[in-house]
């Protein structure tokens, strides 16, 4: 991987301005990251495909091992901004998720359903089954966006764990929550 990629994106994930588009560019370089199962090549990767419901921000379509066999998957994600945060304070003692991350939620779950339960993707990728329309997750904010709001680092950091664990109750091992950063940590 050439340290161009690893710059430009650092770059894009420092500045100022909403870079969500510039930074989805970067993502054909770390498709093993977003695809739960073991790849044995990439179909084809999606970027505000279409649906009824709205544009779906990705979605990598990669023929995997999974469950003792050979098949084909579609992994959905949603995209937010390195300039985003992940959550932000609700008291002096617990964050909530910052509006972004739940619009994120919302329409993860939303194209999700749509693609599961159309045929549309499922014939164009040669995807045999329903259950191979998966969640992938949500790509959102950086290390220095994780918690908005009035708090000291440390604080921060310690809110921001607690609060990560509890969209493990909720997310399980369907969705990941990644940010930016690790996808730059991947380009290195």
């Amino acid at each position: 991987m050439p340290d161009e990629y690893y710059n430009e994106l650092k770059a894009l994930i420092e500045d100022v301005n909403n870079k969500e588009i510039e930074c989805r560019n970067y993502l054909q370089y770390a498709k093993d990251l977003l695809i739960n199962d073991t790849a044995l090549n990439y179909v084809d990767i999606q970027d505000e495909r279409p649906l009824n419901l709205g544009r779906s921000d990705y979605i990598v379509v990669a023929q995997v091992w999974h469950g003792g066999e050979i098949c084909r998957r579609a992994y959905i994600w949603e995209l937010k901004a390195p300039q985003c945060f992940l959550f932000i304070k609700d008291t002096e003692s617990r964050l909530k998720p910052s509006e972004e991350l739940v619009d994120a939620e919302n329409k993860l779950l939303h194209y999700y359903h749509e693609l599961k339960n159309g045929i549309i993707l499922r014939e164009q990728f040669e995807i045999m089954h329903q259950d191979d329309i998966c969640l992938g997750g949500i790509i959102i904010g950086c290390e220095k966006n994780k918690v908005g709001g009035e708090l000291t680092e440390a604080r921060k950091k310690q809110l921001y764990h607690t609060a990560k664990a509890t969209k493990e109750y909720l997310y399980g091992n369907l969705i990941k929550l990644k940010t930016w950063d690790e996808i730059l940590d991947h380009l290195k």
